[in-house]
């Protein structure tokens, strides 16, 4: 029983839509967690009660990759 054959730019074609999408991945996670820890920071300056930093940078953030996630998938 011999296996099928596989050519080579089928396989190409797997490789790029998996780095296309992992790096798109990584990319979200970097936009919502960077503004976040920012607010964070700035509210532990500020010594501040409420959370009002952390709140800005994360809905600043989660828009952001949205934005940016939207864009590279049309």
């Amino acid at each position: 029983m011999q296996l099928p054959k596989v050519d080579s730019e089928s396989k190409w074609k797997q490789n790029t839509s998996f780095l296309r999408y992992s790096s798109l991945a990584v990319q979200m996670m970097a936009s919502i967690a960077l503004p976040t820890w920012a607010g964070l920071q700035l509210n532990r300056y500020l010594e501040s009660t409420f959370p009002w930093a952390v709140l800005l940078g994360c809905l600043l953030g989660l828009s952001a990759s949205l934005y940016m996630g939207l864009k590279k998938l049309s």
